[in-house]
């Protein structure tokens, strides 16, 4: 369209003005001037368009009912009432880390398309399963949904105990969790491996020596107590996924999700990572997401999302 407009301009201004060749310059740089402008005009309707749903997610994410409120949501098939008012039952639970889904169907919106549906499957505990799919086939959703991150329909639990009949807060607490991007928090390398500081500079020391960041804090001045910032820029992406695998460790979870860990890791600190998962979480259930099948090969089960 441009191109047509600014041939079209031109050969109207030398024809009509063949003896003129001032006016014809002047005729030509006005069309491009307008044809600038016109791009400007499209370039920024696309751009607030773009904004505009971004806004839309803004607004569908402050009408969420807040997590406090489905902090004591119970429900789900008998037991539910002993589950929530019997506190010894976090002591032992859970034990195993088997996880159970049953027709899992997750949509982002009350209209929108059907992301998951009616996904089934069980887990042993223990065992490592290999989350395979191309990009957007739904991985991440899927892992997101296990958080009860999502709104979904169908069943899911763990040990037996469905994640109906427990707080919200209790149900995440038997997941660790290394995403794709790790955001780090500002302050301490402390804060971050122990937010709610319950374990001491021993126990923090031990871990960060079994998941290979001992070396790395020690780098730093002060130690545990150097204040990381901007997300923690200082650190790498491996180190950054170290850290939640250090978290991890120490929160004792049961069930370990990981999200593409290869896709911002070199290959020495893949291998790191691989080692850690051996050593540290041989007793936990894993679900290693990636979209290549090679970073899968250790796993023993499949789940495939195509």
């Amino acid at each position: 369209l441009f191109v047509m407009f600014f041939t079209a301009a031109a050969f109207i201004a030398v024809g009509t003005n063949q003896d003129k060749p001032g006016e014809i310059g002047i005729v030509v740089a006005l069309a491009m001037l307008i044809l600038g402008t016109f791009q400007w005009a499209i370039i920024t309707s696309i751009n607030v368009d773009g904004l505009m749903r971004s806004v839309d997610r803004v607004f569908k994410f402050i009408d969420l009912p807040s997590e406090e409120v489905l902090l004591g949501k119970s429900g789900g098939r008998g037991g539910s009432d002993f589950i929530i008012n019997n506190p010894h039952m976090y002591d032992y639970w859970p034990n195993r880390g088997q996880l159970d889904v049953q027709d899992l169907t997750v949509k982002y919106t009350e209209a929108g398309r059907t992301v998951l549906n009616n996904i089934s499957f069980s887990v042993e505990g223990g065992q490592s399963v290999g989350l395979l799919g191309r990009t957007g086939s739904g991985k991440s959703t899927l892992l997101s949904a296990l958080l009860r991150l999502t709104a979904t329909e169908g069943e899911m639990s763990i040990d037996g105990v469905s994640s109906s009949s427990i707080p919200l807060q209790m149900w995440r607490k038997a997941f660790g969790v290394v995403p794709q991007r790790v955001f780090i928090l500002t302050g301490s390398f402390r804060m971050n491996l122990d937010p709610y500081g319950r374990y001491s500079d021993e126990e923090l020391w031990r871990v960060a020596e079994e998941v290979g960041l001992r070396s790395v804090i020690e780098q730093f001045p002060d130690k545990l107590d150097f204040q990381l910032e901007d997300g923690g820029s200082v650190l790498s992406n491996g180190h950054k996924q170290l850290m939640c695998l250090a978290r991890s460790i120490l929160s004792k979870a049961r069930i370990l999700l990981l999200d593409e860990p290869s896709a911002y890791l070199d290959p020495i600190t893949l291998q790191v990572l691989r080692k850690i998962l051996k050593q540290s979480f041989s007793s936990c259930t894993v679900i290693l997401s990636e979209h290549k099948m090679e970073p899968l090969l250790e796993c023993q089960s499949f789940l495939v999302r195509l």
